[in-house]
């Protein structure tokens, strides 16, 4: 049997697929740029663009990105 290699995915561009699908729920995903916006929010997190407040804490974009459909399994997530 032959091992099929997954296609090879960004986390920018999982969180740009992400950022589509969300638009209807009036959230974005946004990425911390700084430690101390790290140690508050997480790594990634969500932002409620209708309110302008922060809509989850600490989001693991490959699990948001299954939930919503738009990681599939021929897919992985691979940092730069």
């Amino acid at each position: 049997m032959k091992k099929t290699e997954k296609l090879r995915l960004s986390p920018r561009a999982l969180q740009q697929r992400l950022d589509r699908k969300l638009a209807a729920d009036d959230l974005r995903i946004k990425k911390s740029r700084s430690v101390r916006e790290r140690l508050d929010v997480g790594e990634y997190w969500l932002l409620n663009t209708r309110l302008n407040i922060v809509g989850d804490r600490n989001v693991d974009l490959v699990e948001l990105g299954k939930e919503y459909g738009v990681l599939h399994e021929w897919e992985e997530v691979v940092e730069d």
